[in-house]
């Protein structure tokens, strides 16, 4: 009675012992699972916040191309005032649309200026008459740019400057005077356009002049 006793305890511990060992093995597995799905979600989590985060760029170009240097307006008749022989005659460009306007859209910031010549003399219709710029050696016809208003358009307040009051020597490129230029000065040395306004002409009519009408041809140039 007492061996019976002892075999139904020892098996009854080896019961217990499979099936304590039976448990750990179970929850073993669920810790190990538990882990790696634990490590699963980690991982997968990291992808996606590197494939899908909050901000981007995008990179954006812009082409700026070279514009031109150019007269975009100039007075297409200029009148003297009616003089007899020996009087001194004046003209002006007057104002608003009348007046010189430059245009530099390069890009360069390069500066320019504005130079003008008078082609010929004075002359009548068929040319058999004329009164000469530089008569013997006095200068009849001269301008004041120093006199003139320069109105910015697109271009910085300051940025181009007249030219100098002076008298033409003679006719053709060679003789040329400064009208307006651009102010190295500036930020920008000229940049965008001006309207050169109230530009004034003079013109001492010889004693020995033709009572006729005459004209002649001014051509301005910016470089």
């Amino acid at each position: 009675m007492i061996f019976r006793i002892y075999a139904i305890s020892k098996m009854k511990h080896k019961i217990q012992v499979k099936l304590r060992l039976r448990s750990e093995k179970i929850l073993h597995g669920l810790v190990l699972g538990t882990v790696i799905f634990s490590v699963a979600l980690m991982s997968v989590g990291t992808i996606q916040i590197i494939q899908a985060g909050l901000t981007d760029d995008t990179n954006v170009a812009q082409n700026v191309s070279a514009g031109a240097l150019s007269i975009d307006q100039a007075p297409d008749q200029l009148n003297f005032n009616a003089g007899a022989p020996g009087d001194s005659t004046t003209a002006n460009t007057g104002s608003g649309t009348n007046g010189v306007v430059t245009n530099d859209t390069t890009g360069a910031k390069a500066g320019w200026a504005v130079t003008g010549f008078f082609n010929t003399n004075f002359k009548n219709t068929d040319g058999s008459v004329q009164m000469s710029i530089n008569d013997g050696g006095t200068l009849r016809l001269g301008w004041f740019p120093g006199l003139a208003v320069i109105t910015p358009i697109t271009g910085d307040s300051g940025g181009a400057v007249a030219g100098a009051n002076n008298n033409f020597t003679g006719i053709a490129a060679a003789n040329s005077l400064g009208l307006i230029n651009s102010n190295q000065a500036s930020d920008n040395n000229g940049a965008g356009a001006y309207n050169m306004t109230n530009i004034i002409f003079n013109f001492n009519i010889p004693i020995s002049a033709q009572a006729i009408d005459y004209t002649t041809n001014l051509r301005l140039t910016i470089a």
